[in-house]
């Protein structure tokens, strides 16, 4: 077990820092070349390749997608005689990507996704959508004609947060390259890049938490309360963006833990627990060898720290806990505590504000607990205002 964690772990770095170099890259085939170098590696796959929406400059954004033709296509040195990679069948692969549906299938089973029956026996395929502000612009694919090797679960998630970053990266590298040719102000590229960065942490925690009932959309929602309490400290524009990237990546360690040990009616085992305490440390080495993501490490290492000293994974306490990571600990907390887990049921908002409350002063910091408490109402009434649900 330890050491197919390892693996996940090492492969999710190998993703990281291949997602590093195509966000310097504005090069299109220089980031189209990475990512399906990415996706042979990372997943062993026999062929890759990249399906773009050909280009039309009278789209208008309420147009279907399509039509789509293969850019680029890589075949792995490992296979003895080249295999092209079949044609997808548009009319059954369109209607799973439009409703965030996995593809992942093996077998005879894969047939019906592709144009035809492969020349030679496809043991398993993979694609996933390349989206841009929700519009299809893309795919990516994954082919083994392998006997033995099929696709796993965890590696179509793979292939989702190196999509999600070769969506963007592609847009930008064609964004460069049009300003380079058209002699326009290069300063608009940097806006770019900083959507590149947002939709790239989204896919982040999306790829976490799709599979798990429990805690899909935990993350979004801890970043909202995070922000939440970051306003109300009157922290500045910089700092509350990074309060967000950290609420929205607070749990990435646990890309490296199986969902299904921890996700049980019952008390964790003493083995269950420390598996999942585990998690701010594999987040802190999965984020630190990234450059432009070490400002968020101290929050996510440090959000289960606690004001009396009580928490992990260092003991810390009181202000030498990080403030992003006091502040994620009341985000998370109250989540936790209003939404379903397989133990329990969701806490109505009353009582959670009551367990904040009593807690503050040995779990949480006194004072972003005030500061929570004192913006949550508000906040409430405007998400119910606007049609949205909120804990009961």
């Amino acid at each position: 077990r330890l050491q197919h964690e390892n693996l996940r772990l090492k492969d999710a770095l190998s993703i990281y820092r291949i997602s590093e170099a195509i966000a310097t890259s504005l090069s299109v085939e220089k980031v189209i070349d990475l990512v399906l170098d990415a996706v042979l590696d990372a997943v062993n796959a026999d062929v890759a390749n990249l399906l773009l929406e050909q280009s039309n400059s009278n789209r208008r954004s309420e147009d279907p997608p399509g039509p789509f033709i293969e850019y680029a296509r890589k075949v792995s040195p490992n296979l003895p005689n080249p295999e092209v990679a079949p044609p997808l069948n548009m009319s059954e692969v369109l209607p799973l990507f439009e409703n965030d549906r996995p593809l992942l299938a093996h077998g005879a089973r894969a047939h019906r996704f592709l144009g035809g029956p492969p020349e030679k026996h496809l043991v398993s395929f993979c694609s996933i959508p390349l989206k841009l502000k929700g519009r299809i612009i893309g795919m990516l694919s994954a082919y083994s004609y392998t006997k033995g090797v099929k696709f796993s679960e965890g590696q179509r998630k793979m292939l989702y947060v190196l999509g999600s970053r070769a969506a963007v990266s592609i847009e930008n590298a064609r964004l460069y390259e049009s300003l380079l040719n058209s002699n326009r102000d290069l300063s608009l590229a940097n806006v770019s890049l900083e959507e590149n960065f947002r939709q790239t942490i989204i896919g982040f925690a999306h790829a976490l938490e799709e599979s798990d009932r429990y805690t899909r959309g935990h993350s979004e929602r801890v970043s909202t309360y995070a922000r939440l309490i970051a306003i109300g400290l009157g922290l500045s524009e910089a700092q509350i963006e990074t309060v967000v990237k950290v609420g929205l990546l607070h749990d990435v360690g646990k890309i490296g833990i199986r969902n299904d040990r921890l996700n049980k009616p019952g008390k964790l085992t003493p083995e269950e627990l420390a598996m999942f305490r585990s998690h701010p440390a594999k987040g802190k080495r999965i984020l630190e060898p990234i450059p432009f993501m070490r400002d968020i490490v101290p929050g996510c290492y440090c959000h289960h720290e606690a004001w009396d000293g009580s928490g992990y994974p260092q003991g810390l306490t009181a202000d030498s806990i990080p403030l992003i990571g006091r502040i994620v600990a009341v985000a998370d907390a109250y989540d936790a505590m209003t939404t379903d887990r397989a133990y329990r049921q969701a806490l109505p908002h009353a009582i959670a504000c009551g367990e904040l409350e009593r807690c503050s002063g040995t779990q949480f910091d006194p004072e972003i607990v005030r500061v929570f408490l004192a913006h949550i109402e508000e906040h409430r009434r405007l998400e119910l205002a606007a049609g949205h649900t909120v804990p009961r």
